[in-house]
């Protein structure tokens, strides 16, 4: 956790530096980033952070709730990568690395014995860490 602040708080100085002409300076001279510099970063990297943090990316998490959906809808038919692919419309060779995220972490798993997969859900997925939003970051006191 400690690497990443420094790495968000990099960004944030990046974002800062480019917004150059908009920033106010402290007593030394130096640049003073605002919380729309975090805002930025947060836009940005929101969703990278969460996918580390986790390992449950939000296309990961996407995924793994049209499987979901696909098994209520038809509780008989399979739901092969074939199949989640045309329903998240993106090829099967994306859906097929997406897929294996979630079968290496058990949140879905292969009610078949080897493939073509027949996907089911398994584990739930973690919590959605990630970066604070930056309403709260706004209001924190140093």
């Amino acid at each position: 956790m400690a690497r990443d602040f420094s790495r968000i708080l990099s960004l944030v100085k990046a974002v800062a530096v480019l917004r150059h002409r908009w920033r106010q300076r402290d007593d030394r001279g130096r640049l003073v980033a605002d919380i729309g510099d975090y805002a930025t970063v947060c836009e940005i990297v929101g969703d990278v952070f969460r996918g580390s943090v986790s390992g449950a990316s939000e296309r990961v998490r996407e995924l793994v709730k049209q499987v979901g959906q696909m098994r209520q809808a038809a509780l008989r038919e399979r739901v092969t990568v074939t199949t989640l692919a045309a329903a998240l419309r993106i090829s099967k060779m994306t859906t097929s690395r997406r897929v294996d995220v979630a079968l290496r972490n058990n949140w879905l798993i292969n009610r078949s014995k080897g493939r073509p997969f027949d996907l089911d859900l398994g584990e739930p997925l973690p919590p959605e860490p990630g970066l604070p939003a930056p309403e709260v970051v706004a209001g924190v006191t140093v």
